[in-house]
């Protein structure tokens, strides 16, 4: 089973490649090992080199200060300086980055395995965890392309959109429900995922700002 090629089935024939999960066996470790590290942490990488090549290799000026004998600081100057790399940033961005993911795939699923009983669905933790760790693909491209020029915001946004879609084409087919409560299911997962996501948003504005200087993500 090919990473990419899962990934762009879900993106251009997402009901037949649901059904394809749908059918294959327990993929879980799979998902763990190879599908959503691979894709999730490309699409950080591609950001990051989109954003520094783009957008953080401006000039930045700082200012200088001395010291005096008292101990209070005296601006002597400026220094301008340019970046293209931050480690300091990687550091900070990677674990906060990989957190976000898992958090949001197990609330995910959790959500998923809590609403499935209420239209008559198997609560299939296996299903589940599939529906919960493929349907962000197209989120996670569409943080790739975040930084590309003019359009890059609106990309993202409308993959973003695209990923609330496959929630909704996904759950009745790994979880079916009971018949004729099809679309009432996908689109409660739907609504679920939403939420989720604006949850983790919050989560990530908050520890932005808990970090020294509200370092950016990028």
């Amino acid at each position: 089973m090919k990473v990419f090629q899962r990934a762009k089935g879900l993106m251009v024939a997402p009901h037949q490649t649901w059904n394809d999960i749908a059918a294959e066996g327990n993929s879980t470790r799979y998902l763990a090992a190879r599908y959503v590290p691979t894709l999730a942490l490309m699409a950080l990488a591609i950001a990051k080199v989109l954003y520094w090549l783009l957008g953080a290799a401006q000039p930045e000026q700082t200012e200088i200060f001395m010291r005096r004998p008292d101990g209070t600081l005296v601006p002597i100057g400026t220094r301008t300086t340019t970046s293209i790399f931050s480690w300091r940033s990687a550091v900070i961005t990677l674990p906060l980055y990989g957190v976000l993911t898992v958090l949001g795939i197990l609330a995910m699923r959790a959500l998923i395995l809590m609403n499935a009983p209420r239209f008559s669905a198997v609560p299939d933790r296996v299903a589940a965890t599939k529906l919960a760790a493929y349907a962000p693909t197209a989120a996670w491209i569409g943080l790739a392309l975040l930084f590309t020029p003019f359009v890059g915001i609106v990309l993202a946004t409308a993959l973003w959109g695209y990923s609330i879609f496959l929630f909704y084409v996904g759950a009745p087919r790994l979880l079916p429900p009971h018949p004729g409560e099809h679309k009432r299911f996908g689109r409660g997962i739907a609504i679920r995922a939403v939420l989720v996501c604006l949850g983790l948003l919050v989560v990530l504005m908050l520890a932005l700002f808990a970090l020294p200087g509200g370092s950016p993500l990028v």
